[in-house]
């Protein structure tokens, strides 16, 4: 009988890797047909209508150097054009219904990967992923049809080539660690022709790291096995920066305005810190963006309540390392800094987002889908292992109702997060669905208007649809949003428009006292009428 039971728990130790996948999977595909299914497919956004709009202009032109290009890499729309080539779908089919699923896979297989290295077990390493489906700013960055979903995988796949390096070190495989450093030279390279930004954060955030690891093995008496790989490490990672120099000058070198921008960056901060005047103030926009206060909480609960906790385990671990000199693996030291190193990075942003840099008020958004990435393995950690596990075990003690407690927070966040990333109406005031009747009376006036100007809503709802279908302005002629001036004598009606309108506490404009020129069922366009002979 105890062969038998041992028998079934070396067959349980073996099948649960591939249970924990089989989960992590089901978990992730349902979260990208969510997404893609809760609007029937007929969603898009700024990134989205952005990059879709590029990639086919791409793909006219035969060459990824082309006017009007995407300045900060030419790795993504490469990418996504060749999948469309490759597949025969057109790009907004691939971006706002395929994608979505490709880089819900991306994220979950190469963070499993690491997580599986950070805390030794699959199951920690699954509950660490799926901790990851609670944050909408990441999955957010992922399903929508942006550089987001190869820059995260790029990051990652360079995290995991970094810890096998150093464990190849650790096991004096000198040829395994060159092949590890040549794939982390690879992903830094390719992450590099995808967004340069993302690749310098990722090149100088790891190397503070491993240089805070080198200090904390010191500290906790155990440099004399992993000091050296980490110091080893520490030169490639810094040895980045050429590969990354080499794209901005040489390989794509519309990457160099970003040297301008850098430029502009400081001087805008130096007039912040003197003045004390602010060029914007990206957090009351935040906030406006969603229906009332109490879902302004809501759907911000669990970047708070991650970033507060991974925080309180971060400063206890760094307590047990330098204070009481306990003795941690290489890869918890590793963790430790890469957390420490990502959560400077979203310091760092947040001064910049009020400098109103014309690259965008959204770096600290942008910056803490990879501070997550670390704030949940060292949660998992600390709770299960680390500074925190009494408080675990305490809780497990009060079963059912403790045991239960953490599972129904996971649900909870991973619903309030759905409908944050999808921007559902029930949360947010600015959407980004839209009704084939808009598109049918969009697709009217584009091609009998002349040198004319359509106001579609009080945003930019229907101007990034239309961006994402098509990419010809054979007729001077513009969809625009937000408040109406002068030059809009053409104005969209719908539902939608009108609820949206409503939302957003804007006033409806006087549809009745106008000419209704085109009526496609639920949305029709409506015509300024002329006061005199002389206007259209």
């Amino acid at each position: 009988m105890a062969t038998i039971d041992g028998d079934l728990r070396a067959k349980a130790r073996r099948s649960e890797p591939n249970l924990s996948l089989a989960l992590l999977l089901t978990v992730a595909l349902s979260y990208a047909a969510y997404f893609v299914l809760r609007f029937g497919g007929l969603w898009s956004e700024n990134d989205t209508s952005v990059f879709s709009n590029i990639t086919t202009r791409m793909l006219s032109a035969g060459s990824v150097l082309f006017t009007g290009q995407y300045v900060h890499g030419y790795a993504y729309p490469a990418w996504l054009g060749s999948l469309s080539l490759l597949t025969g779908l057109a790009v907004p089919v691939l971006s706002t219904v395929v994608t979505p699923f490709i880089g819900v896979v991306f994220l979950l297989f190469f963070t499993y990967l690491p997580y599986c290295q950070w805390l030794k077990t699959p199951r920690m390493a699954m509950i660490g992923a799926l901790l990851l489906f609670g944050a909408p700013d990441l999955l957010f960055g992922v399903l929508r049809g942006n550089h987001e979903k190869l820059t995260l995988l790029l990051s990652l796949a360079a995290f995991y080539a970094l810890m096998r390096g150093i464990q190849s070190i650790g096991n004096q495989h000198i040829g395994e660690y060159l092949a590890w450093a040549l794939v982390l030279y690879l992903s830094v390279f390719t992450n590099a022709t995808v967004n340069d930004y993302f690749a310098s954060t990722f090149v100088a955030a790891t190397a503070v790291a491993l240089a805070v690891g080198t200090w904390l093995m010191k500290r906790s008496h155990n440099e004399q096995t992993v000091h050296p790989a980490f110091r080893r490490l520490t030169l490639v990672v810094a040895a980045s920066w050429l590969l990354i120099l080499w794209v901005m000058f040489f390989v794509f070198t519309p990457a160099g305005i970003d040297f301008q921008l850098l430029r502009s960056a400081v001087t805008k901060l130096l007039s912040l810190f003197l003045t004390f005047h602010a060029g914007s103030n990206p957090y009351t926009l935040a906030k406006s963006q969603w229906a009332n206060p109490t879902i302004v909480a809501l759907v911000a609960a669990f970047r708070w309540t991650i970033s507060l906790a991974s925080f309180l385990i971060w400063v206890a671990a760094l307590w047990q390392v330098v204070v009481q000199k306990q003795r941690f693996a290489w890869s918890r030291i590793l963790l430790i800094g890469l957390y420490g190193a990502f959560g400077l990075t979203i310091a760092v942003a947040i001064p910049m987002d009020f400098t109103g840099l014309g690259a965008g008020t959204n770096l600290e958004v942008r910056n803490f889908t990879f501070f997550v990435l670390f704030a949940s393995p060292l949660l998992v950690w600390g709770m299960s292992e680390g500074p925190a596990r009494n408080l675990t075990r305490w809780l497990g003690a009060y079963r059912p109702l403790g045991g239960m407690v953490a599972p129904a927070m996971l649900v909870g966040f991973i619903v309030i997060g759905l409908f944050k990333a999808t921007l559902d109406p029930i949360v947010s005031n600015q959407w980004m669905f839209y009704r084939p009747s808009e598109k049918q009376s969009v697709s009217f006036f584009w091609a009998h208007a002349r040198d004319s100007s359509l106001w579609t809503g009080p945003d930019n709802r229907v101007r990034d649809i239309w961006n994402t279908l098509t990419t010809t302005d054979p007729y001077n002629n513009s969809i625009v949003g937000y408040a109406i001036n002068d030059r809009e004598r053409d104005w969209l009606r719908s539902p939608v428009v009108l609820a949206n309108t409503v939302a957003q506490g804007m006033a409806i404009p006087n549809y009745l006292a106008q000419d209704r020129v085109f009526d496609a069922g639920e949305a029709q366009i409506y015509h300024i009428r002329p006061l005199t002979m002389f206007q259209n």
